[in-house]
């Protein structure tokens, strides 16, 4: 058992026979003695500072608070183990030196902060004093630490305090203000824009006014997290004051009309989730936005230049009659403006009947018609033949790829049930592509049932082209969605292969029947050896897999040649025909090509 350090007792010495009065002043001494060393003993063990006493490195002593600080239950799982055990391994060589500078210095030595690794492994800060006493008769090194956790604590408060919004755990105007100060020396020096989106909740003082502050601050609460959700990681997010919240978006971009694209894409995004209802203390509550917008280069405006510029801009957008977007650059809003319109037509397209299908045939090496790929067109009233160049990607953007993806299958099953019944027609298949949001929609499986059902097409005669951008996440979820669409009857084609994100570890994982070429290999086969050689590869890999190639893009006899030596099963390009109408393409003869 350890005992606390203790002073050196004098040396006694034999008492002279009749010399009471030094006899009784010896005792009173001694008595004197111990009572010091009681007091001594007990305000070490009840110090609020770690004690410790080592000699040569091995621990004698240990008191309570630092049995405590180590995340011990007793000073046996301590005391008698070395030093180093204890110190973290950045300062464990500095503060074993130290130790044998106090020991032969016998003196104290400066105050230092060290990190100590404690019994379950976790990492203490303290600051240690060190100084060289007498214990048990010999010399050895009196240690005092001082936990600095709690300090460290109280650093990470203040921090918090200053940075970040008490309500919603935001970072507040200060922060954000340097981030964008960092932001236009970054877009400076790599030659990209950013953008910076500050907007403001409609109405939200009459909500303070009528159903008072803490429900205004639940909602706050609950735009700060949909904010959230409609950013990266890279971006920021800041509550700046009441009911306005900015946002400062690394866009990568090197233009502004890259940088605007994209911020409009996010703000949209931002518009479309804080318009979604609310539910505060039990009652529904509607809110909405108003947004403002500044892209901004080094050089171009100062950090107070790019905030006065997406204050102005959205101010500018409760002035148009709030829950809207606006830029602050006139240009940047008039294209806005545009695009805004051309959705809006979009939608008006769809709803009354504007899109069509129409088909590119798909040969065999025979030159037959096997299948087609049923392509959607856009033939507006407003606009005319729109290409899909430009619809397709905004629909993407915007959402309507999902009404205009189910429009194009129930379409193409029910024409693929007409050529059912039809002898010229009815061995081919129909392909048709699915988006990426679309394929990922919870019913789409369901969604592939019902049209099957419904339009009485054969499921056999059904492919769907998926892309290599779909496959790079949750590949478990993907695989068991297409297998539950296999077991329909309906095949997969992977198309464009080769340009993404190719990987024979997926490939293997996945039920396909088909590999496409991507056209880009198949444009220069005659010119570039590399590209000959890549289509060569997905071939034989294909093949390898049991799966039948197709080559996409085949314009020229030359190609399809060099593709049919190669050994590919399919083709399809403007050699054998043009994409067009259903009934057009009755027209062609059952056996086109060379």
């Amino acid at each position: 058992m350890t005992t606390a350090p203790q002073p050196t007792e004098p040396t006694r010495r034999p008492a002279v026979e009749g010399d009471a009065h030094l006899l009784e002043l010896l005792a009173s001494q001694q008595a004197a003695l111990r009572e010091s060393e009681s007091r001594y003993r007990t305000l070490v063990e009840w110090a609020p500072q770690a004690v410790a006493v080592h000699r040569n490195g091995k621990l004698l002593y240990v008191n309570p608070a630092a049995v405590a600080l180590l995340h011990g239950r007793t000073a046996s799982e301590i005391v008698g183990k070395h030093i180093g055990d204890f110190l973290h391994p950045d300062d464990r060589q500095v503060a074993l030196e130290r130790a044998l500078m106090a020991m032969e210095q016998g003196s104290s030595l400066q105050l230092r902060e060290e990190k100590l690794m404690r019994l379950d492994g976790t990492i203490a800060l303290v600051e240690i004093q060190s100084m060289s006493i007498q214990y048990d008769g010999e010399p050895a090194v009196y240690v005092v630490a001082h936990d600095l956790s709690q300090r460290q604590e109280d650093e990470k408060l203040i921090h918090h305090l200053a940075f970040y919004d008490a309500l919603t755990n935001l970072p507040n105007r200060r922060l954000l203000t340097d981030r964008l100060q960092q932001a236009l020396l970054n877009s400076g020096r790599k030659q990209c824009f950013g953008a910076l989106i500050l907007l403001d909740l409609d109405h939200f003082k009459g909500l303070n006014d009528l159903m008072g502050h803490e429900v205004g601050d639940a909602l706050l609460k609950q735009v700060a997290q949909r904010l959230l959700l409609c950013v990266r990681k890279n971006d920021s997010v800041a509550r700046v004051g009441g009911d306005e919240f900015m946002v400062l978006l690394e866009t990568f971009a090197v233009t502004t009309l890259e940088a605007a694209r994209y911020a409009e894409i996010v703000a949209k995004k931002m518009a479309q989730r804080l318009s979604e209802p609310y539910t505060l203390f039990g009652t529904n509550y509607a809110s909405t936005p108003s947004i403002g917008i500044s892209v901004f280069q080094e050089g171009a405006s100062s950090h107070s230049d790019v905030i006065k510029k997406a204050d102005a801009a959205m101010y500018q957008a409760k002035a148009a009659g709030r829950n809207t977007i606006r830029f602050f650059d006139p240009s940047m809003q008039a294209q806005a403006l545009a695009r805004a319109a051309f959705e809006q037509d979009m939608r008006l397209g769809l709803e009354q009947q504007e899109f069509v299908l129409h088909y590119q045939v798909q040969v065999n090496k025979q030159g037959q018609i096997i299948g087609v790929e049923a392509l959607a067109r856009w033939v507006s009233a407003k606009h005319g033949q729109v290409p899909p160049s430009r619809f397709i990607p905004l629909a993407e953007e915007n959402g309507l790829i999902l009404p205009l993806g189910q429009f194009v299958l129930e379409s193409a099953c029910k024409q693929l049930s007409r050529w059912a019944s039809q002898p010229d027609t009815k061995h081919w298949t129909v392909a048709v592509n699915v988006s990426a949001r679309q394929f990922a929609h919870e019913q789409f499986v369901a969604h592939v049932a019902v049209v099957l059902k419904t339009t009485g097409a054969d499921p056999r005669r059904l492919k769907l082209e998926l892309t290599e951008s779909m496959l790079v996440k949750n590949m478990a979820s993907i695989v068991a969605k297409m297998n539950a669409i296999k077991a329909l009857g309906v095949s997969f084609s992977l198309d464009d292969f080769g340009t993404g994100y190719s990987s024979l570890s997926y490939l293997k994982q996945l039920p396909l029947a088909q590999l496409k070429i991507d056209q880009s290999f198949v444009r220069n086969l005659l010119t570039d050896p590399n590209d000959a050689v890549i289509a060569r590869t997905v071939v034989a890999l294909g093949h390898s897999l049991g799966m039948k190639v197709i080559a996409e893009g085949v314009e020229t006899a030359e190609q399809c040649q060099l593709l049919t030596a190669m050994d590919c099963d399919a083709f399809q390009g403007y050699y054998f025909g043009r994409p067009v109408p259903a009934a057009d393409l009755l027209k062609l003869s059952a056996h086109i090509g060379p």
